[in-house]
């Protein structure tokens, strides 16, 4: 498969998304105005990766594949693993390479881990509004990434490149919270699209929202966290966390300097979550029958992460 191939065949996937989303657009009654808004979001997602990943640009033109490569070549800094796989290989895989990622690492960096950043302040904050269009924005390039992906293993073009070096803890921990956040997040935008079943199931629908509410909190919590400390920085919440409980704390300040990001995630995501489960049980013996069932909605869903978390430090040995 030639450079151009590989560059066509990652434009297709996209111009299939955005074919889809259109399709699926036009076909929602105007009135459900919610999920036409949700619809437009993505289309508009799909079409951002034509545009700032430059797939659009004139693939012949030295002048802009110069572009590419120092963008891309800056960008490889953010991921040392990537970087050093990228140094290992011969120039033209490099150039293989770069027509290969470009486009993404581009946009994993500059704009999905910026949403990542947001989703996870809105969720601290239980911004419902900003929420909604968040996780739109970030699920519409996790649908690309992972199309891509699945199209490079198909034709062993540098399969897993993004999986590479993740430690047992964290993918352990990080794939169950995944796939819960994709079964809540599937229900809710399922009823979203009819609104009276959704009407009829109310309940359990806000009751969703409070559990993916917690559960995907924590899952951007792990992902941020791993991401800015394999990089050399620090995640505050996570270090204020920890800093919050010693008993914690002498655990990390012991740990292997090999260990030491697994053991500041696990510990310091821990103790958010032991500080959190602990308010809401506070607010509990204070709630009404509705609030308390949101409460324990919420509280289930950071049970649930710590069991994860737990699970995944026991199969780390």
């Amino acid at each position: 498969m030639t450079n151009n191939e590989i560059y066509d065949g990652l434009i297709q996937i996209v111009m299939k998304r955005i074919e889809d989303s259109t399709a699926r657009l036009a076909a929602v009654p105007k009135e459900n105005k919610k999920e036409k808004k949700a619809l437009i979001i993505e289309s508009e997602m799909y079409k951002l990766f034509l545009r700032a990943g430059f797939l659009y640009s004139a693939r012949d033109n030295e002048e802009v594949m110069n572009t590419r490569r120092n963008i891309t070549a800056r960008l490889l800094e953010h991921y040392p693993h990537i970087q050093k796989y990228f140094s290992a290989l011969d120039k033209q895989d490099k150039e293989r390479f770069y027509y290969t990622f470009q486009a993404e690492i581009y946009m994993r960096n500059q704009i999905y881990e910026g949403y990542l950043k947001e989703l996870h302040c809105a969720e601290a904050a239980g911004d419902e509004t900003a929420l909604f269009e968040l996780r739109i924005k970030a699920g519409s390039l996790e649908n690309v990434f992972r199309e891509w992906e699945e199209w490079r293993r198909e034709n062993g073009i540098f399969p897993g490149v993004f999986e590479m070096e993740e430690s047992c803890f964290y993918s352990e921990a990080y794939n169950p919270l995944s796939a819960e956040v994709d079964r809540l997040n599937g229900y809710c935008d399922y009823l979203d699209t009819l609104p009276e079943e959704k009407s009829r199931s109310i309940a359990e629908y806000k009751c969703a929202k409070q559990r993916l509410s917690a559960v995907s909190r924590i899952m951007m919590m792990l992902y941020h966290g791993n991401r800015v400390m394999k990089n050399g920085c620090d995640h505050i919440d996570i270090d204020n966390c920890l800093r919050e409980n010693p008993d914690y704390q002498k655990l990390y300040d012991g740990a292997p300097e090999d260990e030491k990001i697994d053991y500041k995630l696990y510990y310091g995501i821990i103790s958010c979550i032991e500080k959190t489960v602990s308010d809401i049980k506070a607010k509990l013996q204070l709630a009404n029958d509705w609030e308390r069932t949101e409460l324990e909605e919420k509280l289930g869903g950071f049970i649930y992460s710590k069991e994860c978390l737990d699970e995944a430090w026991e199969k780390r040995i």
